[in-house]
């Protein structure tokens, strides 16, 4: 393991073996205390910054507590959800807009718009400030923004529990 300061001068250890970077508690702490950290209690639309703009650190709880392990980076307009017994559905969206995602990732080429959320979506907002979001737990599944913006209606109704089964059928609205 090798630790490394960030530009904020938080210090996170990377393990060479697993390919991950760990915060220990104290850290952890230090971050929440400064305001950086928002805790996932929620799932929902996350508003924030894009992954051309820096993203959002992601990092779990280790089973031990004393330990955080960042999992990756999320980006505004994804949609977060606890996994249920929806996962194959869940799979099966997170799949779909693959030529959106394709044309951004290898051409640099973003033709995403941002778009109204009705009101009886649940959001999560990420501020200036935060920049990491603390998920309880791994059990997370995180639809990219062009699936989300598809499935947008149908998402929040696995979120919310009446979602009525089936494969999902392109949304009217955005």
């Amino acid at each position: 393991m090798i630790n490394y300061l960030d530009s904020y001068g938080s210090m996170y250890w990377f393990n060479y073996e697993t390919k991950q970077n760990y915060c220990n508690s104290t850290m952890m702490n230090h971050l929440k205390n400064s305001g950086r950290v928002l805790e996932v209690k929620d799932d929902g639309l996350i508003l924030g910054n894009s992954h051309n703009d820096g993203g959002i650190q992601c990092f779990m709880r280790t089973d031990n507590e004393t330990c955080f392990c960042h999992f990756g980076e999320i980006e505004g307009w994804e949609f977060v959800l606890s996994i249920n017994e929806h996962q194959k559905i869940l799979s099966k969206i997170n799949s779909t807009c693959w030529m959106e995602k394709n044309l951004r990732t290898y051409l640099n080429i973003d033709m995403f718009k941002e778009y109204d959320i009705p009101n009886n979506i649940n959001t999560i907002r990420i501020n200036g400030k935060e920049q990491i979001l603390l998920f309880n737990t791994d059990l997370y599944y995180i639809i990219n923004k062009f699936s989300t913006k598809k499935y947008l209606h149908q998402l929040n109704e696995m979120n919310k529990g009446i979602f009525n089964g089936g494969v999902p059928q392109r949304s009217s609205k955005p």
